[in-house]
């Protein structure tokens, strides 16, 4: 179990060999939508795209939440994606949101043939990186947003988001969600690390 702000957090591990592993952790509470995205207009300037870029099948501009809020950008494809860049000047304007303004841009099209969704986030405030290339809080709010824009049918249900290939970075995250009622009941982000460094403090 993890004890973070938003409360405990149930984590399996497994071994896949002497350095590398996978870890499971399941959502300490469902994702919620908070409050409306800006306009199509003001997000688009920001990220250096045009209107017509946005959207896509039933998906619009929403925030949600697991914890930390993202505005979700759905986008029309991987051509789309690619052009996507941070405005500073424009940023906070359409992502400015409790103190933070994080943007998580997303689309269907995807490089992995078993990927689901490709995915990139841009937070570009002092001190904080401007593109991360592998975003869990962001994963797990994004169930919301499948539960919501498209939701699958009731039982269990697993997605794999790609992230970070635009840096040389390429992760692939694990999102499984669990419906009910056509609502979602429960979900989970997953992934796979190596080991880089190792160590041991004295107490």
């Amino acid at each position: 179990m993890l004890e973070e702000d938003i409360g405990s957090i149930r984590c399996a591990t497994e071994a896949i060999d002497t350095d590398s592993g996978r870890a499971r952790f399941e959502l300490a509470r469902l994702p919620e939508e908070v409050g409306e995205a800006t306009s199509a207009d003001a997000i688009a300037t920001a990220l250096g795209l045009e209107v017509q870029d946005i959207g896509f099948d039933d998906f619009r501009p929403s925030c949600w939440s697991a914890g930390i809020s993202f505005t979700f950008v759905p986008v029309r494809g991987l051509e789309a994606i690619r052009k996507c860049h941070a405005h500073p000047l424009h940023w906070d304007a359409a992502f400015a949101r409790d103190g933070r303004s994080s943007a998580y841009v997303f689309c269907r099209e995807t490089v992995e043939a078993t990927s689901g969704y490709h995915a990139r986030m841009f937070a570009p405030r002092p001190g904080v990186i401007i593109e991360d290339p592998a975003t869990g809080a962001a994963a797990a709010a994004f169930s919301g947003v499948l539960a919501r824009f498209a939701p699958p049918p009731d039982g269990d249900h697993d997605v794999v988001i790609e992230q970070g290939y635009e840096m040389g970075r390429p992760s692939l995250i694990g999102l499984s969600v669990n419906m009910q009622d056509r609502r979602l009941a429960s979900a989970a982000i997953s992934g796979e690390a190596i080991l880089v460094s190792e160590g041991a403090i004295e107490a």
